[in-house]
């Protein structure tokens, strides 16, 4: 292989690596809405991610798989850092899909293991308990469904009742990746619920994904802020 041949070729893999899309966020709780609207440029095989908020307010934030992140209020020129399993980007919904998790979503990676499996109208539902018993943070059983073999709903059950569900629908594929782009989740709190509808739409992937924002970092003349 010649050099510019390899050259191409590794300039190619590193773009296919390359996946940005826009995501509107609804949050409905309390009889109030919440829309957060973003930009959101992933480096998939680096594990990072950059998100720039354009509504309510302009934000950057910069998260990795290491659970970092750091906050730029470009207003203000101003940054603020924080760390931990919140921010890492291996729990976003749209990196297990990239990773090509249809089958689990990752359930066997966090410490889940299938003890059912059953067809349902249409569905193969399927039930994960954790590894451990006694393991914290962990719901006790997540319910599972696929149909054409995509993940299609999930439930979350702890103390016997289940406290979460979520549900993902509108898939395409894009290059290699089967994405979608609606994914709606429901906490159930008490007597009431807080519904999260996500809508993602314009995905791009490998060169078409070309944006300034993939190598975003912050200025270094920014002034680092301290949350209280």
């Amino acid at each position: 292989m010649n050099t510019l041949l390899w050259i191409l070729t590794v300039l190619s893999i590193q773009l296919n690596n390359y996946i940005s899309f826009q995501l509107e966020s609804k949050t409905l709780s309390n009889q109030k809405v919440v829309i957060i609207r973003a930009e959101i440029f992933f480096k998939y095989d680096e594990g990072k991610m950059i998100t720039r908020y354009i509504y309510p307010t302009e934000l950057i934030s910069i998260t990795n798989n290491k659970g970092e992140a750091a906050f730029y209020d470009p207003k203000t020129n101003t940054a603020s850092y924080k760390r931990g399993a919140l921010f890492l980007t291996t729990n976003d919904n749209i990196y297990l899909f990239l990773s090509e998790r249809y089958s689990d979503l990752g359930l066997k990676e966090m410490g889940y293991k299938i003890v059912s499996k059953k067809r349902d109208k249409g569905y193969i539902v399927t039930e994960w308990l954790p590894e451990k018993s006694n393991s914290e943070d962990k719901a006790e059983k997540i319910v599972l469904a696929h149909q054409n073999d995509l993940p299609a709903y999930m439930a979350l059950y702890s103390n016997n009742r289940c406290e979460k569900k979520i549900y993902y629908t509108g898939y395409s594929m894009y290059g290699s990746y089967f994405l979608p782009s609606r994914i709606v989740e429901i906490t159930y709190v008490k007597s009431d619920s807080i519904i999260v509808k996500k809508e993602y739409t314009n995905y791009k992937i490998g060169s078409s994904a070309n944006n300034p924002y993939f190598n975003f970092v912050i200025p270094s003349n920014a002034k680092t802020i301290t949350n209280p």
